[in-house]
């Protein structure tokens, strides 16, 4: 309370019959003043600072590790073990779904786009390998128990292991569905 008093005093003006000395005294007071508000304010910012957590002062930027190209990927190529290889990144650019970080995960893949060796490999720029390609004439297989029926289709879209899929039958041009399978066939379903 002194205190807001004592700062209010140096800082009204002076009336104009004060004398010149002494006017010119209480601007210095408030010059003084002044500096002392702003030692005391970056004091203050100094102290807020110094109590904030640790996490946010990082010495440097954090390295993370990513799966780089050794050699250049264009798109359709499966990716082997020998073209690919982890690096250490200081700084990456965010991404949508991030990056690779092992060259386990990319084995097998196949790369959606050309991937320039040295830079990371984004998640969305890779895909599992289509083991029915669309349009290419492949065996359709309806198995129960001793009964085994095989047909040809004509899949009307790609697929990964494990996917169902449409086909259309070319003895009778009926749309049917089948789920891929490891050796490129695929297994009748109910649709």
């Amino acid at each position: 309370m002194l205190l807001v008093a004592a700062v209010r005093k140096l800082l009204s003006p002076s009336p104009a019959s004060a004398p010149r000395k002494e006017r010119q005294w209480q601007t210095l007071r408030q010059i003084s003043l002044w500096r002392l508000v702003r030692s005391i304010a970056a004091l203050f910012l100094a102290a807020v600072f110094a109590a904030a957590p640790v996490a946010a002062q990082s010495a440097g930027p954090e390295s993370t590790v990513a799966v780089t190209p050794i050699i250049t990927l264009y798109p359709g190529d499966v990716i082997e073990e020998n073209m690919v290889a982890e690096r250490e990144f200081n700084q990456l650019r965010p991404v949508r779904g991030g990056y690779i970080s092992s060259v386990d995960a990319l084995i097998g893949k196949v790369s959606r786009r050309t991937l320039m060796p040295g830079f990371a490999i984004p998640q969305n720029a890779v895909e599992n390998a289509k083991l029915v390609q669309k349009g290419v004439p492949t065996q359709l297989v309806f198995q129960d128990g001793a009964l085994s029926i095989t047909t040809l289709v004509a899949p009307l879209q790609a697929g990964e292991l494990n996917e169902s899929i449409r086909a259309r039958n070319l003895d009778s041009g009926l749309i049917v569905y089948g789920i891929v399978q490891e050796n490129g066939t695929l297994r009748a379903t109910g649709g």
